[in-house]
């Protein structure tokens, strides 16, 4: 995980977060489903998103991406690099 916390630091312009409250923000939505994920990416631009998926990819990390969290049915909670 830390290998790709570092990737992702070093590829995005954006926030990586890894820490314990980001990831704890990130594990529900208005369901009742709970998943704590990998960590957190909030991209800034495309490219940024491109370069998250690419760093993803290179380290078998599984992506999703999440609008507003406000899933009825727990689609936008996953153990995954969640992108917001």
């Amino acid at each position: 995980m830390k290998e790709l916390q570092a990737a992702l630091a070093a590829a995005v312009a954006g926030e990586v977060r890894f820490d314990p409250g980001a990831r704890a923000a990130y594990a529900s939505d208005a369901s009742n489903y709970r998943q704590v994920p990998i960590g957190v990416v909030l991209p800034r631009s495309a490219a940024d998103m491109a370069a998250a998926l690419a760093a993803c990819r290179a380290h078998g990390a599984p992506v999703l991406a999440r609008g507003g969290g406000t899933s009825l049915c727990g689609q936008s909670v996953n153990v995954a690099a969640v992108c917001d």
